[in-house]
């Protein structure tokens, strides 16, 4: 009787075992593979490293196809919006500082009132009192050298202001992508944490390595200045001149329009009527062409200085070899376990309740395995 309600009872429990075993495994994968030895935790790094590597340069060169669905994933995405974002706020600084002398510059079409109204606009007067302020020993008509070093200098001191956000932007967005790819690479939270918090210091040591950088590219822009091999900053300069005159002469136009007349002089005779006033006030004319000079190079300068953030301290630091985003790699961590085990352990090392979790559920996973084998035995399957 005692055997026939076993064999009845058997099959009715085995489906619980497998259950049971089941729950069993799911929880030792969730738990991950051992790590109490330096051999172990060297093989569960380098595995997560191998994973992390290939996200990161999927993330990098914009395959995203092999990426979460996750906005902070898309690195290269992020950057590049980022450099866009910095792009348009530089041009826009740079019309504020150097705003758009020409347009209603001469109010009449008495001469006696075109140096006044010239030196009326703001950009033109703050220029004329910085050539007043640095007289030296050149001719009444020239203009000290040291008048566009001073111009040049007022017109950058907020460039520091402007570009170190962007770092500082590109640093969160890239710990929050870093934090993206962890969750796919492993689904051990504790590996997980403490492997970020490592690569934090990477992160962080590469956003000063940055701004450092971004204060030698500005104090090379301060001693370099108005060296460039450029074309256009030439180009520009002849470019920019004549197309003060035209404004000028189109003011001039309109004034002539308004009060009308049956014989108007030709824009040809306004020009001309321009450039002889201009020929006999040289210090107006040496004006004007201060600003188209400091205008051209501005524009030469600022070109250069975008892309020099872009990839000097964008591309060589927070994206370069040592960014947190490529160093965590598997031959990283070779060498990490042969040079400093200990920090290893403090990465990949499991705490000792995790261990004896562990325990318990291998013993629970062999005890269950050994009931399907007693079962199997009696012919139940």
């Amino acid at each position: 009787m005692n055997n026939e309600h076993i064999k009845k009872t058997i099959p009715q429990l085995i489906p619980e075992i497998e259950k049971q075993l089941q729950i069993c495994q799911s929880a030792l994968d969730e738990l991950g593979q051992p790590r109490v030895t330096t051999a172990e935790q060297s093989h569960c790094m380098v595995e997560l490293a191998s994973k992390f590597e290939t996200l990161a340069r999927d993330a990098l060169n914009g395959n995203y196809h092999n990426l979460p669905d996750d906005p902070a994933a898309k690195v290269r995405k992020i950057v590049q919006e980022s450099l866009d974002n910095f792009k348009e706020i530089m041009t826009e600084d740079y019309k504020i500082f150097l705003g758009d002398p020409g347009s209603n510059l001469l109010i009449s079409e008495n001469e006696r009132t075109w140096r006044g109204s010239i030196l009326a606009d703001d950009t033109l007067n703050e220029i004329h009192r910085v050539i007043l302020d640095n007289r030296g020993t050149e001719f009444p008509d020239e203009v000290n050298s040291n008048v566009m070093k001073v111009l040049w200098k007022e017109r950058t001191t907020n460039w520091m202001e402007i570009s170190t956000p962007l770092v500082h932007k590109l640093v969160k967005s890239i710990g929050k992508s870093i934090e993206v790819l962890f969750n796919v690479a492993t689904k051990d939270s504790e590996l997980r944490s403490n492997t970020k918090k490592w690569l934090a210091e990477f992160l962080y040591s590469s956003q000063d390595e940055a701004i450092e950088e971004l204060n030698k590219i500005l104090s090379d822009e301060s001693s370099s200045f108005l060296w460039t091999l450029v074309p256009e900053y030439s180009l520009l300069v002849g470019t920019l001149y004549q197309e003060s005159i035209e404004a000028m002469v189109q003011c001039l136009e309109e004034l002539v329009d308004e009060e009308g007349g049956e014989e108007e002089p030709g824009a040809g005779y306004l020009e001309e009527k321009l450039k002889l006033w201009l020929s006999t006030n040289k210090d107006i004319d040496s004006l004007l062409m201060t600003y188209v000079r400091l205008n051209a190079y501005y524009r030469v300068a600022m070109a250069r200085f975008i892309d020099n953030v872009g990839l000097q301290v964008v591309e060589r630091h927070l994206l370069g070899k040592s960014s947190s985003l490529r160093i965590f790699n598997p031959v990283y961590v070779n060498k990490m376990a042969e040079e400093n085990p200990d920090l290893l352990k403090s990465i990949a090392g499991e705490n000792e309740a995790k261990a004896t979790l562990r325990a318990e559920k291998i013993r629970e996973r062999t005890s269950l395995k050994e009931a399907l084998l007693k079962a199997q035995r009696y012919g139940f399957s």
